[in-house]
């Protein structure tokens, strides 16, 4: 184990995961995120060092910090005058992501088309981390996105009952529910009156059938089997 390199390296992954978050930038960016962490932790002094960066000791000259740019700001890269015709952009708006490592300039990436264009003459806006045309959701957008969501998790919900209760149907076909006779009071149909007698002969339930008059439920049953 190697405590120093492992402190190192989060310090770079979170530096690099920082920025990243801030910039909302696509995720494929990652490498350019961590070089850009490298880039500007070489160039920091430490009380380590004396103050003094890691830059100085390898180069013994210090850093030009006027050249740090805010990851991920908008910026406007020049186009040069042989790669384009009098009717074109003489900029390109583009994001910046980096440093280039073997000659001077910036590496600014362009959203449209995908490609990172290395460049020297750049204009930077580094209060602005996106592009000002591009159209954020606002509270409003937020809540219509919640309502249409909510709205088909209770088409949802009602869709899956319906099943359900279309399911139990089939499962249990002579199943019928007479709670209606049930709650009639006792002064208005008594239980011996020939309507009550003849309605409650008629309807079936779970309940198993008396046990007093089996003769009698088999000829109802017959009955209603011969209509």
């Amino acid at each position: 184990q190697n405590g120093i390199a492992e402190r190192k390296h989060r310090h770079i992954v979170e530096s690099a995961l920082s920025m990243m978050h801030d910039s909302d930038l696509p995720m494929t960016l990652w490498t350019e995120a961590f070089h850009t962490a490298v880039h500007v932790i070489n160039r920091l002094p430490l009380a380590l060092l004396d103050g003094k960066s890691p830059y100085f000791l390898l180069h013994q000259e210090q850093p030009r910090y006027e050249e740090l740019r805010v990851f991920g700001c908008v910026c406007y890269v020049h186009v040069d005058v042989s790669l384009r015709n009098k009717f074109q952009d003489r900029v390109i708006l583009c994001r910046f992501i980096g440093y280039a490592e073997n000659y001077k300039g910036y590496r600014c990436y362009n959203p449209k088309t995908g490609r990172v264009h290395i460049s020297r003459h750049v204009v930077f806006y580094e209060n602005r981390l996106q592009d000002p045309k591009a159209t954020c959701m606002t509270l409003k957008d937020k809540n219509e996105v919640y309502d249409t969501w909510l709205h088909a998790e209770i088409l949802r919900q009602g869709a899956d009952r319906l099943i359900e209760h279309k399911e139990q149907d089939v499962n249990e076909p002579e199943t019928l529910v007479s709670d209606s006779l049930d709650s009639m009071p006792s002064s208005s149909q008594p239980h011996d009156s020939p309507i009550h007698s003849r309605f409650s002969s008629l309807v079936y339930s779970r309940r198993s059938a008396p046990t007093a008059a089996p003769r009698q439920s088999q000829r109802v049953r017959h009955h209603i089997d011969r209509w």
